[in-house]
């Protein structure tokens, strides 16, 4: 089972869409906030584009996904960019989404993001999903993590993109994780060789691949 979370009108194509709303394409009608309606361990693939920042309680909604998840099931996120002006403005956003976001998902200090994406003083582990003295209930290893530039910052070297978004706003407006949900023991190299799989992307992002290459 592929999932589709929070897709409006424009459902992935051979997911299973879900949206609070009956739109054309909706093949579920839920409340994420509320929970999903379907078994643990039953889902292989989940699509989150653009919804997740509306959630009421993030931790507590990805819980329930990776409950939802097999093991090795993966989570494409796409969100907008926390440091955006529009962003920061807009009151329909109850959470931002950056390099760091995804450090909370887990307690595992496995990732396969770069050092120098995630650099914070004093703070060098991966793994924060526990730094609040609460019991996680999941596992999302992160295995990509994508960003998308304003067009004046697309054609700049990584180094000098990474340099500029980390210390300006309106660098970057988009991010995109891909997450895997880790219920069973599993190796480095097991994490690698998904990271090198074909992995879903929205239509959204394809769009935007088109258009900057264009």
């Amino acid at each position: 089972m592929k999932l589709d979370l929070g897709c409006g009108q424009n459902k992935q194509l051979d997911y299973t869409g879900l949206d609070r709303f009956l739109l054309p394409g909706v093949d579920v009608v839920c409340d994420i906030n509320e929970g999903l309606p379907f078994a643990s361990s039953s889902a292989t693939r989940m699509m989150a584009s653009h919804c997740l920042e509306h959630v009421e309680d993030l931790i507590s909604t990805m819980e329930e996904l990776y409950r939802v998840c097999q093991h090795k099931a993966i989570l494409c996120i796409l969100a907008p960019y926390a440091h955006t002006s529009l962003n920061m403005a807009n009151p329909y956003h109850k959470f931002h989404f950056n390099e760091h976001t995804p450090r909370f998902f887990t307690n595992s200090n496995n990732t396969l993001v770069h050092a120098e994406e995630y650099a914070f003083p004093y703070i060098t582990q991966w793994g924060l999903g526990e730094t609040e003295n609460n019991k996680l209930d999941m596992d999302f290893r992160c295995i990509r993590m994508e960003f998308f530039y304003f067009p004046c910052y697309m054609r700049l070297s990584i180094s000098e993109q990474r340099r500029l978004r980390q210390s300006q706003i309106n660098v970057a407006d988009q991010i995109m994780y891909h997450l895997v949900a880790v219920k069973e023991p599993i190796s480095p190299s097991e994490l690698k060789k998904l990271a090198r799989s074909e992995l879903d992307v929205p239509a959204f992002v394809h769009l935007r691949r088109a258009h900057e290459g264009s």
